[in-house]
């Protein structure tokens, strides 16, 4: 006969993840980047933690047939060194992950998601970092 208090449970508080990321499988996609994001994200929420992806929303992701439907979930505008660019916030479930998607038409509006031949191929990068942060310091999550 066991006596004592009893074990607490092995199994780890679920977490709250952010991932930015360029490329998530199937909506973004160009090589092994968004299988893994997208694997990854999928396994940690079978797992049971909340994972919220973060991706610009490139004209692709957009048509996407596998797209969720999306709704607006708030504001965005980032300064940029060429003045704010404004923008919001588009949200949806993908397979139990949480998507989050920066929708700025000026920067993500394009027909590829890399190696576009303008001077904004820096600033598309520094926007998702920039929006990304941003929305991390306002949701809190345990890791972005």
């Amino acid at each position: 006969m066991k006596t004592g208090a009893p074990r607490a449970s092995r199994r780890p508080k679920p977490l709250r993840l952010h991932f930015a990321t360029w490329e998530l499988a199937p909506l973004a996609q160009t090589g092994g980047l968004g299988d893994a994001a997208g694997g990854l994200a999928r396994a940690l929420v079978a797992r049971g933690h909340a994972v919220t992806c973060i991706l610009p929303a490139h004209r692709d992701v957009l048509r996407h047939p596998a797209c969720p439907a999306l709704e607006p979930c708030g504001a965005v505008s980032l300064p940029t060194p060429q003045g704010d660019v404004a923008g919001r916030w588009l949200g949806g479930t993908l397979g139990g992950v949480r998507l989050r998607l920066l929708d700025l038409p000026a920067l993500y509006d394009r027909p590829q998601l890399y190696g576009a031949p303008d001077a904004a191929e820096a600033l598309r990068y520094v926007a998702l970092s920039r929006a990304a942060a941003s929305r991390a310091a306002a949701e809190r999550p345990d890791v972005l």
